[in-house]
């Protein structure tokens, strides 16, 4: 007892990744040793997620924060009302576009812990990418590329309706920030 003891007070100052030694443990406590050592992998693995998604998230929320400093900026400075409704609406843009990233990120933590999923039918992906693709236009439509849109009516899928959102927002930022210029960038989808 005394050696689990002392196991469980050193992973809880931080040394996550201990295990209990099972060496020549008494009997009645060989099947404790092994249930705990189930447990402190689990917890361990919960804490490597949320050390990944800290991490992640300040770096997801940089370049954001810097896009929405700079048009605060240009809207103090702006001239006239176009100008400012124009920023305004850039910096709404940016502010829905980091906090669809964040719940896209809770939902991958989400899933690195296990949580249950929640798979419905009948999610219009159609509707979802048509949505999608409106939010990156004037990120697709930089650098004179040119966008093309070939979505099928009423495709319906089962799934999760984050993790497609998700999987739709990545494919649309990998297009922005990889296409070449000049590059005609085709959003198609298909039964």
């Amino acid at each position: 007892l005394q050696r689990i003891n002392d196991a469980l007070d050193r992973f809880a100052s931080g040394e996550t990744g201990l295990r209990i030694s099972d060496a020549a443990p008494a009997p009645e406590l060989a099947r404790l040793t092994r249930h705990l050592n189930t447990v402190l992998s689990r917890i361990d693995e919960l804490v490597t997620g949320l050390r990944y998604l800290s991490a992640h998230v300040a770096h997801e929320l940089k370049t954001p924060l810097m896009a929405i400093r700079t048009d605060t900026s240009r809207l103090a400075r702006a001239g006239d009302a176009a100008d400012r409704t124009r920023l305004i609406a850039a910096i709404d843009r940016t502010i829905d576009q980091t906090d669809a990233r964040l719940r896209s990120l809770m939902q991958l933590f989400r899933l690195e812990s296990a949580a249950t999923l929640d798979l419905r039918g009948g999610i219009d992906l159609g509707g979802t990418a048509e949505e999608l693709v409106e939010d990156f236009w004037d990120q697709l439509e930089t650098d004179g590329r040119s966008l093309s849109l070939r979505i099928a009516p009423d495709v319906r899928v089962r799934g999760d309706a984050q993790l497609l959102d998700l999987m739709l927002q990545n494919l649309l930022t990998n297009a922005a920030k990889y296409a070449p210029a000049g590059a005609e960038i085709r959003v198609a989808l298909a039964r």
